[in-house]
């Protein structure tokens, strides 16, 4: 992401990967070993910076706009 982007944290952008992937909270929560009201607080943030309001912009805004994230998220193993 470039710098006149919104700037998410290590955990926000994992996050995304797996929205992106079309995982549910729960299915989040438990890949991340965190609650699922962690994971919520953590969207909640997500949707402010991106200036979204739902699950489905924030994919869709990551997607576009974070460069081939399927090659971050296969670097990353973030879902192993």
């Amino acid at each position: 992401m470039n710098s006149s982007q919104p700037k998410l944290t290590r955990r926000e952008v994992q996050i995304c990967e797996l929205l992106a992937g079309d995982l549910c909270d729960k299915e989040i929560s438990q890949r991340l070993r965190i609650s699922e009201n962690t994971t919520n607080s953590h969207l909640r943030r997500i949707f402010k910076k991106l200036g979204v309001r739902s699950r489905t912009g924030a994919a869709v805004w990551f997607v576009t706009r974070s460069g081939d994230w399927r090659e971050t998220r296969t670097r990353r193993n973030v879902f192993a």
